[in-house]
């Protein structure tokens, strides 16, 4: 993991805000449990839609109690989902509920899981092999 950081370092050291660069490495630092290393990393993203390895490390990192930061952050760009985005925004969705679950919002959860289930089972039957439509409709 000491080598994958460096690399990470190299990169940054061209492209200091990138922010999947970024995200690769608070997860990283998520992965061996440096969570104030991994937040220090995350706090001043603001991730587009599709830059969806960030907004899941961030969600990530909010695990144990995802704030209203991460909630209205899903919601505003779930407001005006990109249909250039695909599954992407049904993916969102799923997070979106996953983390109003946490949060304690279970009505709120089962809605948007409802509503991301029905986006994401077209996209499944046109994709059948895509691990990641499997691994949350399944």
């Amino acid at each position: 993991m000491r080598r994958a950081l460096r690399k990470f370092d190299q990169v940054l050291n061209i492209t200091p805000d990138d922010v999947d660069t970024l995200a690769f490495k608070a997860a990283i630092f998520q992965a061996e449990g440096d969570l104030p290393r991994a937040a220090a990393l995350l706090a001043p993203l603001h991730p587009n839609a599709d830059q969806i390895l960030a907004l899941e490390t961030q969600i990530i990192q909010r695990s144990g109690t995802p704030s209203t930061a991460i909630i209205s952050r899903l919601k505003e760009i779930l407001a005006k989902p990109d249909p250039a985005l695909g599954y992407i925004n049904g993916e969102l969705r799923f997070w979106l509920s996953w983390a109003q679950e946490v949060a304690g919002d279970h009505a709120a959860a089962q809605e948007s899981w409802k509503q991301a289930r029905s986006e994401l089972q077209p996209f499944l039957k046109q994709q059948r092999r895509n691990w990641v439509l499997m691994g949350i409709l399944r």
